[in-house]
């Protein structure tokens, strides 16, 4: 089992026995190169880019024409911000088109939008997925020892009085990586608004009793924002909550290797990033689990059964788990998704 030691002077955990530490960022100048050999799974490093890298060289001629196609047809920068593109530069390339008939060339949307955006604009326009780095999406970056030692993941989710978390289990069959879904299941505590912290310690320690010990904990990192006065003690709370469950795992004699997967990378591998807000991937999970679209990847009856039956409130925290505890398999390339 891999572990971290961490102490933190302003923690309350700071005192517990078995305390991890978060490794600095290491270089992501290695490259990832996977090979399989019995029964054995090897991956030279986690920290790569995705292999989708669109430039006009790349795209075919019916490509490049959908794309420009989409950018001449709009009069509103809003029409394009359903794509990946920032506002700003959406509004550029509008404001470029509409002082002329129509842009000819896809560099001069590259010039507009730059290298770095217009490749993930591309991919988003021609419904492909966008490229999401490794070492930009966890933290800490996984190491190749990690990634090959670890075949228990759990993808936990906080919101609000409901925890939801999945377990997957990495397997090899065949010369191949196949995931077994072991646990899609959420819980809900006794939330009030300032409760006293050891009252929710107490809730917290009630939740964690329900939680299988896994080898990897997945945490989703929401982008910072600054709480308004109304909602700032529920953000505390939240913070506070999500700080003492995590503790309580990680003193567990079977300690998890604790990484966060920011959100936006989950949402821009399955598609649910609607200009700059997140949106609910439940369809998503829906069309996956129930047509089966879902190779490489098996889900017993009796999971499969709990989620068909959950009311939609349920079923969107056990969503955003499966997809939470999906990306890393994809991120770290040791599993094609397709749907």
């Amino acid at each position: 089992m891999i572990t971290r030691n961490f102490s933190c002077p302003n923690c309350c955990f700071s005192s517990l026995s078995k305390p991890f530490q978060l490794r600095s960022r290491r270089s992501n100048s290695h490259k990832l190169r996977s090979s399989v050999t019995g029964h054995q799974y090897f991956v030279t490093s986690a920290l790569a880019h995705s292999s989708t890298d669109l430039s006009t060289d790349s795209l075919t001629a019916e490509e490049a024409a959908k794309v420009l196609k989409i950018v001449n047809e709009v009069q509103r920068s809003e029409d394009l911000l359903k794509y990946f593109i920032p506002k700003k530069k959406a509004d550029e390339l509008v404001k470029r088109k509409n002082g002329r008939e129509e842009i000819l060339l896809l560099e001069e949307v590259i010039s507009i939008v730059g290298p770095k955006n217009s490749n993930k604009f591309f991919c988003s326009v021609l419904d492909k997925p966008i490229p999401v780095s490794a070492s930009a999406a966890l933290f800490p970056p996984v190491t190749t020892e990690e990634i090959n030692k670890t075949s228990s993941v759990l993808g936990l989710i906080i919101v609000g009085d409901r925890i939801s978390w999945s377990v997957m289990d990495r397997e090899m069959r065949q010369s191949s990586i196949n995931l077994d879904v072991k646990t899609l299941r959420q819980v809900n505590y006794a939330f009030k608004p300032r409760m006293h912290f050891l009252t929710l310690l107490q809730e917290m320690g009630k939740v964690a009793s329900h939680i299988p010990e896994t080898e990897m904990c997945l945490v989703e990192e929401y982008p910072a924002t600054v709480p308004t006065p109304y909602m700032f003690n529920f953000q505390l709370q939240m913070a506070q909550a999500k700080a003492m469950l995590l503790g309580i795992l990680n003193s567990r004699e079977k300690r998890p290797l604790i990484i966060s997967i920011k959100t936006v990378a989950v949402a821009r591998l399955f598609k649910t990033y609607v200009g700059h807000e997140k949106v609910s991937g439940q369809h998503l999970v829906d069309d996956m689990l129930l047509n089966k679209h879902l190779p490489y990847i098996e889900i017993p009856d009796r999971v499969l059964d709990a989620y068909i039956n959950a009311d939609s409130k349920v079923k969107e925290g056990l969503s955003q788990a499966f997809l939470l505890n999906l990306a890393y398999w994809r991120i770290t390339k040791q599993q094609q998704v397709f749907f």
